[in-house]
């Protein structure tokens, strides 16, 4: 349940080549979540480690629970 929740947030992402050439990414309702890599792929790689590390520490320090952010990922794909 924990990849198919990360799987679908990077779904959402969006990927923009920025000055330098390099990629920035972000997934929009996931504050601070962002990579900036070489190429699209690394950077989409990287985003998701991101959004793992941030999606633990969330459920560690404010204690949300995941199902409540997976419904509403899975609600905005409708």
């Amino acid at each position: 349940m924990f990849n198919e929740y990360l799987d679908k947030a990077v779904h959402h992402a969006t990927y923009e080549q920025i000055e330098d050439g390099t990629y920035f990414g972000r997934i929009p309702g996931f504050k601070g979540v962002w990579a900036n890599k070489p190429t699209e792929q690394e950077c989409r790689k990287e985003l998701r480690d991101v959004l793992e590390g941030w999606v633990l520490l969330n459920i560690d320090t404010v204690g949300k629970p995941l199902h409540s952010a997976y419904n509403q990922l899975s609600s905005s794909e409708k």
